[in-house]
């Protein structure tokens, strides 16, 4: 959140939710433009929409979703550039959320 907030977004919502798949969504508003939201989950790394619907326990719809790239866990400002930027590339599936001992839980504990 600090990260949109430091590229001038709007930044007024975010939660985490911890299973199946773990995932996060922050919420963002551009100037005259719809809410949106940059979803981060652990199988597929981050992607941006229009927000469609989300809350914490439930799953965040977008509109119009699109992949910022970047691998698994990019840096928060790194994923911030990426969105500036325009940055889509496509769906990339870097494991499953049901994966254990892969080394991802690791890197996931060293952001919490």
């Amino acid at each position: 959140m600090e990260a949109l907030l430091g590229h001038g977004f709007e930044v007024p919502a975010g939660w985490m939710d911890p299973s199946g798949p773990r995932d996060a969504t922050i919420l963002y508003r551009r100037p005259g433009q719809p809410l949106q939201a940059v979803v981060w989950d652990e199988e597929s790394g981050a992607r941006t929409g229009i927000f469609v619907a989300g809350r914490q326990g439930e799953r965040t719809r977008l509109g119009n979703p699109s992949h910022l790239g970047g691998g698994l866990l990019p840096a928060p400002m790194e994923t911030a550039k990426r969105l500036v930027l325009g940055v889509r590339e496509p769906q990339v599936k870097y494991r499953s959320h049901a994966d254990f001992r892969d080394g991802a839980d690791d890197r996931i504990r060293i952001f919490n």
